[in-house]
């Protein structure tokens, strides 16, 4: 089975994209356009270089035919969704080298199931303590950042700083009646700040 791949301007086939054994229902371009993905009924996902035409990664051993496949991608990192007729999705790390892709996969989920294959959740911000135990018993790697760890330094030391406040106003001597409270309380910050 093939993929066709046509010029729009010219109205001409570019490639035909030969590999699949089976029907290709499934493609979707790169967000940059230089690959395409293919997925078959043969249970495989094929990776092509859409200037050259060539294969450059085939994914193979999924347990159905692939009915879905689609890419996101980040700033730095390329990734490519598959979804199977067994109802698994999987999450692949595409790295493109010299003539070949180099795919990784990050992730599978089936039947409800997540299952993470070197994740890393070193330094990741903002989890739950449930949702850091979810993720290491399926995998993941590495300690979250505890965002809260600088937060509560800063309350202490505001804590600390208050307290020494307050007892130096208490041991303050009294300050002229003329002034008013909010004068007082002035006056007692700056003999504060100068000690």
């Amino acid at each position: 089975m093939t993929v066709r791949l046509w010029d729009v301007e010219e109205g001409e086939c570019r490639f035909i994209l030969i590999g699949h054994s089976n029907w290709v229902w499934r493609v979707a371009y790169s967000q940059k356009g230089d690959l395409l993905a293919s997925g078959s009924l043969d249970r495989t996902v094929r990776l092509w270089d859409t200037v050259s035409g060539q294969c450059r990664a085939v994914i193979r051993n999924f347990q159905d035919a692939i009915e879905a496949v689609d890419w996101n991608t980040t700033a730095n990192e390329m990734y490519l969704v598959t979804g199977c007729g067994d109802g698994s999705v999987l999450k692949w790390q595409v790295e493109k080298e010299e003539d070949l892709c180099n795919v990784q996969l990050q992730w599978t989920a089936t039947n409800g199931t997540l299952i993470m294959t070197g994740a890393s959740i070193q330094d990741v911000q903002g989890l739950t303590q449930i949702n850091k135990q979810l993720l290491k018993q399926r995998g993941a790697v590495g300690e979250p950042e505890d965002v809260f760890r600088e937060a509560s330094k800063k309350v202490m030391a505001m804590a600390s700083v208050v307290s020494k406040l307050k007892q130096s106003s208490d041991k303050a001597p009294s300050t002229n009646e003329d002034t008013t409270p909010n004068e007082q309380r002035s006056l007692e910050v700056e003999e504060t700040n100068d000690s």
